[in-house]
């Protein structure tokens, strides 16, 4: 809509609110999940930078090794919902593998797409779902750590939220310079993968703060997460 000429400026929000389909008995998923949200401003340029590239596709036929059944057409949102289907199924290896390759080569391709190659970019910004995915993915790129931004380790897979969210910490923590060309990738459920190329313009530093904050509360997080775990219970009778 930007390039078109019908928008100058679009505010683009990534956000996610998972632990409400999480088993929290189930310790193989729960604990790799978190909620987020981030988001940019996107707006015209002509001095050369911005988006120079993407890539975008899906393989239904691999949509299977990652789903959350209840949430698609299968179950009516009139019917309560059930334990049995409202659980994250997920193939962690058949994920793996999927996410690498597609991940590899979605940025190849958008890379191509803008005209430039690994060596001209400065950081990549990848979806947070799996640090082994990310450095794997990087390795077959010729990505090192220092053009490697990762912080799974403070947010967990917040889904949607977890690449504005890094790129958020990225330009924050001053990995991003005026000029750079930097890489988003991700992938997810369906399964879908998509990249694109930026070019970073002339500002890095923030026009201001917000003093915006989160309402308070006096319940802890176990409190918090307790009708997921009576909503899961019949599936753990132990």
């Amino acid at each position: 809509m930007i390039a078109a000429g019908v928008k100058s400026r679009a505010l683009v929000i990534g956000a996610e609110q998972l632990h409400w389909v999480m088993d929290y008995r189930d310790r193989s998923t729960c604990v790799l999940f978190g909620d987020g949200a981030g988001a940019v401003v996107l707006e015209a340029s002509t001095g050369g930078d911005g988006m120079l590239g993407t890539d975008l596709g899906a393989d239904g036929a691999a949509g299977t090794t990652m789903v959350f059944e209840s949430l698609g057409t299968r179950r009516s949102l009139l019917e309560p919902r059930d334990p049995r289907s409202s659980a994250l199924h997920f193939e962690g290896q058949a994920v793996f593998k999927i996410a690498v390759r597609g991940l590899t080569s979605s940025v190849c391709r958008a890379l191509h797409d803008a005209g430039v190659s690994v060596d001209d970019v400065a950081l990549v910004v990848p979806h947070q779902a799996n640090e082994r995915i990310i450095r794997s993915a990087a390795e077959k790129l010729g990505i090192g750590d220092d053009r490697l931004m990762i912080n799974i380790a403070e947010h967990g897979n917040t889904s949607a939220a977890s690449i504005p969210m890094a790129l958020s910490d990225a330009v924050n923590g001053g990995r991003v310079d005026a000029g750079d060309i930097v890489v988003f990738t991700a992938f997810g459920g369906g399964v879908t993968w998509g990249s694109s190329v930026y070019r970073w313009g002339d500002r890095v530093q923030a026009l201001g703060s917000s003093d915006a904050a989160l309402p308070p509360t006096d319940r802890s997080v176990f409190d918090l997460l307790e009708p997921n775990r009576r909503f899961f219970a019949p599936l753990h009778p132990d």
